[in-house]
């Protein structure tokens, strides 16, 4: 009966705030339709964003992304990682995915973003944390406007807090854009894999333009709605201005491929530590998405060292 009631309201929910149609085709039409309820999903989404941020869009359709100074004269952009309780506060495995992007920084500045310090780099809406602090958006959505308001500001490149990384930050050199791009696209998620909000980076000058463009549709929709048309708003947002505007499809198409074992590590880590298949997973990927919410052991039940227990080691 709980999970009926549940259904029930979020049903209502959604459909007060978002209207019979995009209420139909995101709660009811998928239930039966399979892939083709999941691709018109998809679309829909994106026409209610296309519909209610249009202004926004437009705004930005005819905008070129340049800058003053060209930007090989902008300092070498910085790599952001967060975790607003602080390092001393981070659970294991943060802390070990964070001396890992230190020690791969190849020179650049390494900057953690703490509850403490995100005020010297950006200024948040009242609004927003008044929003937080009620519990009307998630830490994880507060996040994805942190990481948004950040790299329009000063570019760089965004790292999560539990991404291990396994060689010099160097690939995002010469790209005004760079994210995690794989093959073969999946129609489940709207990215198809051709971005990963948990790895993005741009130049300076492209800051201002793409994600200046998500951050105002982003404090459009906060300033408008207290309920998320889906959690992975980030990357609807993201979708939409794939196709509505050009120059953001040009930055995404021309990241090359890359990454294509970027989430095989997590399911091994609890495993007998194989030299040659960290070398396979390595040479394919130098980004490695894990996660902080289960624990890992150091050894197996025979003793022997498992591949945490070596990425343990190498980074006490």
């Amino acid at each position: 009966m709980n999970r009926f009631t549940t259904a029930v309201g979020r049903f209502f929910t959604y459909l007060f705030h978002f209207g019979p149609r995009l209420t139909w085709f995101y709660i009811v039409y998928p239930r039966f339709a399979g892939r083709k309820g999941i691709m018109r999903r998809h679309e829909e989404i994106k026409r209610w964003i296309r519909k209610e941020f249009a202004q926004v869009l437009a705004s930005y359709k005819e905008r070129p992304f340049v800058s003053e100074l060209p930007e090989e004269k902008f300092p070498p952009p910085p790599i952001w990682v967060c975790w607003l309780q602080g390092e001393k506060q981070m659970p294991e495995t943060v802390r070990k995915c964070y001396r890992s992007v230190l020690a791969n920084a190849a020179g650049r500045a390494v900057i953690l973003v703490t509850e403490q310090n995100v005020g010297d780099f950006v200024s948040i809406p009242a609004f927003i944390t008044e929003k937080v602090r009620k519990g009307e958006m998630s830490r994880t959505h507060y996040a994805d406007y942190l990481r948004i308001l950040l790299l329009k500001n000063h570019g760089g490149l965004w790292i999560d807090s539990t991404v291990f990384v396994t060689d010099e930050i160097t690939v995002d050199r010469g790209l005004d854009f760079y994210s995690v791009r794989q093959d073969p696209a999946s129609i489940y998620y709207v990215s198809q894999y051709r971005w990963a909000v948990w790895l993005l980076g741009c130049s300076a000058r492209c800051g201002s333009y793409m994600f200046g463009c998500l951050e105002e549709l982003f404090r459009t929709y906060l300033s408008r709605k207290s309920v998320f048309v889906d959690f992975f708003l980030f990357d609807y947002f993201i979708a939409a201005m794939y196709e509505e505007l050009p120059q953001v499809r040009g930055l995404i198409d021309r990241v090359p491929y890359n990454s294509t074992s970027c989430e095989e590590l997590i399911s091994l880590l609890n495993s007998p530590y194989d030299e040659n298949l960290m070398m396979s997973i390595t040479n394919r990927s130098i980004f490695h998405k894990l996660t902080w919410k289960k624990d890992f052991d150091l050894r197996t039940d025979d003793g022997r060292e498992t591949f945490f227990g070596v990425i343990n080691r190498l980074y006490e």
